[in-house]
């Protein structure tokens, strides 16, 4: 691993123009966050960010093989890989990438920059394991907490994408404006509270009214009553990403969550017709190459299978079957993990 260079970017910009070749199905969270970044700064009419960037890229060679990057909305970090990088995925891979990436950051940093860190589980166990060790020389000791979230990324694209069923359940698709807050609010705190726990209500508030002034949230209505929502996010030049699907317990098993992902999915991907009453007007946000997703509940993978997404089968022994792309050979998803660490001095919720 003696040809492992890391990349700090002075500022998204910078570090937009350098993936730009990477905006593919592996590295939303790393493109999108970056895009989103920019449409932050746009928004407030600030044409710098206010403190230096902290974007880091690991490169072997002339290509990049992880990504590190803060969400700007939260505390979480993102540690990525393009899919090209499949290949360097192994434990000596892990142990060099996350020593340098960590000494990098904690160099500039210090240790109360890293909370939470998300991404493929060998990926943040590693940088983690060097994050608490350069933390601890300093005096200051984490403890690592067990995973908050464990789940599975993949991707659809115009060539996977399901076609609609012959009969379809009767219902209602539409983009979310700020009419539906009042009906929306209570199955947003129902979801919210499961995905990332409890916050303040002025903040979920805050949350949702910018979510349905953004134009990517969408709400099913089954008989006229509110069956759920979808929340699409980090649109990037070729790519999107389904963040949230919810149905209210009561219209649950009755597939609308596959409904809603399969509409969003041919919607953002350009195919006709979408169905469910979605317009034939194309996305706000363009038409896209890639729709992304993650999924916690692994029982959803079927869902998603089935409207398109690549997610594998799994054998008698549990081990994972297919999952790849079609058109590229490429694997097509791969294991993630959420992991957060604390001052051992402070008392575990757990």
């Amino acid at each position: 691993m003696d040809n492992l260079r890391c990349v700090r970017f002075t500022d998204p910009a910078s570090a937009l123009d350098a993936l730009d070749r990477y905006d593919e199905g592996f590295m939303n969270f790393g493109v999108g966050t970056l895009y989103d970044i920019l449409r932050i700064q746009e928004a407030a009419q600030k044409q710098t960010v206010p403190e230096p960037a902290l974007i880091f890229g690991l490169y072997s060679g002339d290509d990049l093989c992880l990504f590190l990057i803060r969400s700007p909305n939260y505390s979480t970090w993102h540690l990525v890989y393009p899919q090209d990088a499949e290949h360097l995925m192994s434990s000596r891979f892990f142990d060099a990438a996350g020593d340098i990436l960590a000494r990098a950051l904690f160099a500039i940093a210090g240790p109360e920059i890293v909370t939470a860190l998300w991404g493929r589980r060998e990926a943040i166990d590693a940088f983690l394991a060097v994050w608490i060790s350069l933390s601890s020389a300093q005096g200051v000791r984490l403890r690592l907490l067990d995973p908050t979230m464990i789940s599975r990324a993949s991707y659809a694209t115009r060539d996977t994408v399901a076609s609609l069923p012959a009969t379809f359940p009767n219902l209602d698709i539409a983009q979310a404006t700020e009419s539906d807050f009042d009906e929306l609010f209570p199955q947003w705190l129902d979801f919210t509270t499961y995905a990332a726990g409890t916050r303040a209500l002025d903040a979920e508030e805050a949350h949702l009214r910018g979510t349905l002034a953004s134009g990517l949230a969408w709400t099913c209505r089954s008989d006229g009553a509110l069956a759920g929502f979808i929340v699409s996010g980090r649109a990037t030049r070729r790519t999107i990403t389904i963040r949230n699907v919810y149905v209210s317990p009561e219209h649950r098993r009755k597939g609308i969550a596959e409904a809603m992902v399969r509409a969003m999915s041919r919607h953002y991907l350009g195919v006709q017709p979408v169905g469910y009453g979605v317009s034939m007007d194309p996305p706000a946000v363009g038409v896209k190459e890639i729709v992304c997703i993650n999924v916690i509940d692994p029982s959803a993978e079927r869902i998603y299978r089935r409207a398109g997404f690549l997610f594998p089968e799994y054998g008698p022994d549990g081990s994972p079957v297919g999952g790849y792309d079609p058109m590229t050979g490429k694997k097509g998803w791969f294991r993630s993990a959420l992991r957060k660490v604390q001052p051992e001095d402070v008392a575990s919720s757990g």
